[in-house]
């Protein structure tokens, strides 16, 4: 079982805010539950040019059975993005 939500805010013509929320629930033997949260920025600099940040967390391997948790993970990214 899982599920998604996704948003995206156009806060001005330029600015867009982005979230996202993941869950899974793995009901097999393995257990492997996942989730993910995201947030990220868009700012448009001209009609095919867009600067953007994006942040993302979460847990790709938790297991129930073994008692721990491994797969943590934090990552962010900048860039440009031009259009041709």
């Amino acid at each position: 079982r899982s599920w998604n939500v996704a948003l995206k805010w156009q806060a001005t013509p330029s600015i867009a805010v982005m979230g996202n929320v993941l869950r899974s629930d793995d009901k097999l033997v393995a257990d492997q539950d996942r989730n993910l949260n995201a947030l990220g920025l868009d700012y448009a600099m001209s009609k095919r040019t867009t600067a953007y940040v994006r942040w993302e967390g979460g847990d790709n391997d938790k297991s129930a059975t073994t008692g721990f948790n491994s797969g943590k993970f934090n990552r962010t990214a900048a860039g440009l993005r031009h259009s041709f």
